[in-house]
């Protein structure tokens, strides 16, 4: 990946395995927004001079596929995933750098324990990180929850807005309007997130599907069947399901 996003000539055989080879057995990765955030890194790259060039640092464990044969292998590398914090303390903090760390908003809530859970809930990557001593700047990316309901205004923010919610009405509200369910205490937003990046109404916001490529390559959907089926789920699991109801829809092409 280094070489990669520095301009560096890599075989697209290889490079794709940054993204499809996680630890992460269902097609998300193969979106082609992970792709083309990799390449968007590169262009911006053929115009810096090298101390100021980006890295991308990738966050899952180094899993070997070819050694994978039982949900167990795959269990004893999930396990591992705790392996983005060590690449963060020993490539990030240790050299006092900053960096954009890309993740679910789960993993960026400060206080994760939901009302009616028993027992404590285990540490996000923000708690794990903000133990190390650094304070990170958590951003929730609304597309899910009708913001214009909850302050009328935002109907006319920019696209995209980020907004940082400490003292503000959004802040102040209570995170079970974003999360659709409350935490144990209850939490305002503000509490949880230090800001929120506002992409517009969630009536407009479309997500990217398996382009047909991939769904028309016999080698890649074998691949990925494989690998889906030894998930909790199976064979027919709803990774499974989802994965050939987005591949289905090429094949529903008027017959002459």
């Amino acid at each position: 990946m280094d070489r990669f996003v520095s301009g560096g000539e890599v075989p697209y055989a290889e490079l794709r395995k940054a993204w499809q080879d996680t630890t992460t057995q269902h097609p998300g990765w193969d979106l082609p927004i992970y792709e083309e955030f990799f390449r968007a890194v590169r262009e911006v790259n053929a115009s810096l001079p090298a101390d100021r060039q980006l890295r991308v640092l990738l966050g899952d464990p180094p899993i070997d596929w070819s050694a994978v044969r039982t949900r167990e292998d795959v269990g004893r590398w999930l396990a591992l995933r705790g392996h983005v914090l060590e690449v963060i303390k020993r490539e990030v903090l240790s050299r006092n750098h900053r960096a954009l760390v890309v993740y679910g908003d789960g993993h960026f809530r400060r206080y994760s324990k939901w009302r009616g859970t028993d027992g404590p809930s285990p540490p996000t990557l923000l708690n794990r990180i903000e133990g190390e001593g650094t304070r990170a700047f958590s951003i929730w990316t609304n597309t899910t929850v009708q913001l214009e309901r909850l302050q009328k205004d935002i109907g006319t923010w920019p696209i995209p807005s980020l907004t940082i919610i400490r003292g503000t009405r959004l802040g102040a509200l209570d995170f079970k309007y974003f999360a659709g369910m409350e935490t144990d205490p209850p939490t305002r937003m503000e509490e949880q997130y230090d800001a929120v990046l506002y992409l517009g109404p969630v009536s407009s916001i479309t997500f990217a599907e398996l382009p047909a490529a991939l769904c028309a390559d016999a080698e890649y959907t074998k691949m990925r069947l494989e690998r889906m089926a030894l998930g909790t789920g199976g064979p027919n699991g709803p990774d499974v399901v989802e994965f050939n109801r987005q591949c289905a829809r090429f094949l529903r092409q008027p017959q002459k």
